[in-house]
């Protein structure tokens, strides 16, 4: 199993991840990704996560990259996003190419939260719950295999209540939702905050 960043560029700015420290971003030049695909598939690669540190749906070649490793004999293709640019068309194109797992990285208690943390609109924290519901609302329509899964960091205290509470609202619309460790990214020891 093998995890590859077609793109490092975030459209968050969380201040518990090690992607606001990168200084140089770019997005991965797709003979590069096809040669890696290719080179991987002859070594016995059977799993790819088409994400790293970036936001994967800011790739451009995001669907063709899935399309291309399903193709190439990839049994199993998994992507983890933020979920603000899982928009409803964006999700059943990635079903449609063959994506086996969409998992949602959903770490905000509300949208006051998501804007202290990550720098983005309150609005955005809506925008995802939305974005989750449609997800599980286009795999149904269409009879897609594909898993739609989201996890959530593991806190303990007020936070740990405000995250049972946003959980809530996406119950129903994953095939699972799962609890992380409390951990830090690259030494970070930032803390989510209200």
């Amino acid at each position: 199993s093998v995890k590859i960043s077609l793109d490092d560029n975030c459209q968050f700015r969380c201040t518990f991840c090690t992607s606001r420290l990168q200084e140089h971003k770019s997005e991965m030049p797709w003979d590069m990704f096809t040669r890696l695909i290719d080179e991987l598939v002859a070594c016995g690669t059977k799993e790819i996560g088409l994400f790293y540190i970036g936001e994967p749906m800011l790739a451009d070649r995001l669907v063709d990259a899935v399309r291309y490793c399903k193709q190439a004999g990839i049994e199993y293709v998994f992507i983890t996003t933020n979920g603000h640019l899982a928009k409803r068309d964006k999700v059943k194109a990635l079903m449609e190419a063959g994506l086996d797992s969409l998992k949602f990285s959903f770490n905000y208690a509300d949208g006051m939260q998501i804007r202290s943390v990550a720098g983005v609109s309150p609005r955005v924290f809506s925008m995802i719950v939305e974005n989750i519901k449609d997800a599980w609302e286009v795999k149904q329509e269409g009879g897609y295999k594909c898993g739609i899964y989201a996890s959530s960091i593991m806190f303990d205290g007020a936070q740990g209540e405000a995250m049972k509470t946003a959980v809530k609202l996406i119950e129903g619309y994953v095939d699972e939702h799962y609890w992380l460790p409390c951990f830090s990214f690259g030494g970070q020891t930032d803390k989510i905050g209200r």
